[in-house]
């Protein structure tokens, strides 16, 4: 993505400010990794707290993670892939990355990337740790949990 935007992009001038491709190409890939470094963090302790020497996602729905592991790791899982889905505060790279991308990219990131995103948070984090998603969801809506 920071090559399709920084190549192929444009830069952007608003009069008041200039956004420059390789600004919006930058924080992009900035907070894609770190997205990625979360759900990369919370599968590898997924796969050693499953045992099953596997990512398959049908062998660890069968594990019963213990409470306290779900808790912990739900919100790396979360945020996440949250970011990539355009959740609210970390949502500042996509209007950056959508304004210095050409279309055919600025379609790829909404067809694709928010919505493998959102996928996540619904069959990956959700399905894999639903103590946890009971737990910090309220969080996440901005209600305040009762215990």
């Amino acid at each position: 993505m920071y090559l399709l935007i920084g190549v192929w992009g444009s830069s952007s001038d608003f009069g008041a400010f200039l956004r420059p491709k390789e600004y919006g190409a930058m924080k992009l890939m900035l907070y894609l990794v770190a997205g990625s470094i979360l759900v990369w963090v919370a599968l590898l302790a997924v796969f050693v707290e499953g045992g099953t020497g596997t990512f398959s996602l049908t062998d660890l729905e069968t594990v019963q993670f213990s409470e306290n592991f779900q808790r912990l790791f739900f919100p790396f899982f979360m945020i996440g892939f949250g970011i990539l889905a355009f959740l609210w505060p970390f949502h500042t790279w996509s209007p950056d990355g959508h304004v210095a991308a050409p279309t055919s990219v600025s379609m790829l990131h909404a067809g694709v990337l928010m919505k493998l995103g959102a996928y996540g948070i619904i069959r990956v984090t959700i399905d894999l740790l639903p103590a946890g998603a009971a737990y910090r969801m309220p969080y996440f809506n901005g209600i305040k949990h009762k215990n």
